[in-house]
């Protein structure tokens, strides 16, 4: 099966009826775009290593629904780490769907490594719980954030069993959160995922919900 990314001057694109997603796989730090004629233009999922990585990519390309970049570990780097997009299909809540898995391997004895997750949407992000979209489980992890515009609203999910890795450093217009961030011994992997949405601006909090519980639902990539 043909994949559905297409690589041309150093940018892997895909699209959905309206939308298109353009990344740049050889600086992670650069966001995501999403692009849709009439619609500003959506930034997410910037990656920022920490510490500082030289981002070499040790491969790149696409495979069906995923685009998969690895980043190897230079001499100056304390680990490896990799980036998956998967493109979502389009259904009647949802304009369009990226998913985001983030994975790091420590090279070395009591690594550190993080990686801080940007999205910008030009107006400030609100924050849900875990147990404000799941009422049955009251808890207090960051779960989503959303961002509502006259045009669309966009609404950024973590995985539930991923939230204990996941913390917010930053609300507004640009938020960031740091995932992992905490001492791994030579070898470990971790992974967390994440996805992002596009739905109407008049959206409602159930909807939202909905998405959230059919995430937790959803089997993990066929990379893993």
């Amino acid at each position: 099966m043909p994949s559905a990314w297409s690589f041309e001057n150093g940018l892997a694109t895909t699209d959905w009826a309206d939308w298109s997603a353009e990344v740049q796989p050889v600086d992670a730090t650069q966001p995501t775009r999403l692009k849709a004629p009439g619609h500003s233009d959506w930034q997410i999922f910037g990656i920022e290593p920490q510490p500082r990585h030289a981002l070499e990519i040790e491969e790149a390309y696409g495979r069906q629904d995923d685009l998969i970049v690895q980043y190897q570990q230079s001499p100056q780097d304390s680990y490896r780490f990799h980036l998956y997009w998967r493109k979502l299909p389009v259904s009647p809540a949802s304009q369009l769907g990226i998913e985001l898995w983030l994975g790091v391997q420590t090279g070395l004895l009591d690594s550190r490594p993080e990686l801080h997750v940007t999205c910008h949407a030009g107006q400030a992000w609100e924050t849900l719980k875990h147990g404000e979209l799941v009422e049955a489980e009251p808890s207090e992890s960051l779960a989503a954030l959303i961002a509502r515009r006259d045009d669309a609203t966009g609404v950024w999910l973590i995985e539930p069993s991923d939230q204990v890795d996941v913390t917010l450093l930053s609300s507004g217009a640009e938020s960031t959160v740091g995932v992992f961030d905490h001492f791994m011994e030579k070898g470990v992997i971790r992974r967390a995922r994440m996805r992002f949405h596009i739905l109407s601006a008049d959206v409602e909090i159930g909807q939202i919900a909905e998405l959230y519980r059919s995430f937790a639902a959803s089997q993990l990539p066929l990379t893993a």
